[in-house]
This record gives structure tokens, sequence and C-alpha cells, in this order.
């Protein structure tokens, strides 16, 4: 989807977790502007630096046209 990866379009992203392989919650975030580089996951959890892996993200995002998505995918975390 263009709108995400670029920000175009997007007023706010309502929702956006991120898990581990296990499913366990590792970061979640509300209510918050797409384009602030300085919202997002830094790899740690509860204070703790994560080892390398594979993490499945789910995003709900507004668009400026009042459409709301929700998006999956995947994120390698490395060190």
């Amino acid at each position: 989807v263009v709108g995400i990866q670029t920000g175009e379009g997007v007023r706010m992203v309502r929702h956006f977790s991120i898990y581990d392989r296990w499913g366990e919650l590792c970061y979640q975030r509300q209510q918050f502007n797409f384009a602030d580089e300085f919202e997002g996951w830094d790899g740690r959890y509860r204070g703790l630096r994560l080892s390398p892996g594979v993490f499945t993200w789910v995003a709900l995002v507004e668009y400026t046209d009042g459409t709301v998505e929700l998006l999956t995918g995947t994120i390698t975390l490395l060190r």
C-alpha cells in the first residue's frame, strides 16, 4: 500500500502493535502521527534489548478521506 509506505494520505495510526514469534505483545502504540520519525519501536521489550528476529506487526490506519484500513506485516530486527 503506497499510502502507508510514504505516509501520503495517512491522517493517523489509530493502533499499532508488534508481536514476537510466540504471539506475545512486545510493543503497542495508539493515536499517533505516522510521519513523526520519533514515534516508533526501538527494539526493546520491558526495557531490555530484544535479540534479532522476525516480528509481526498490525496497524489500524486512518486516511485523510476517512477510510480505515487494517494492515499487517513482518519486520526483522537486526543488531
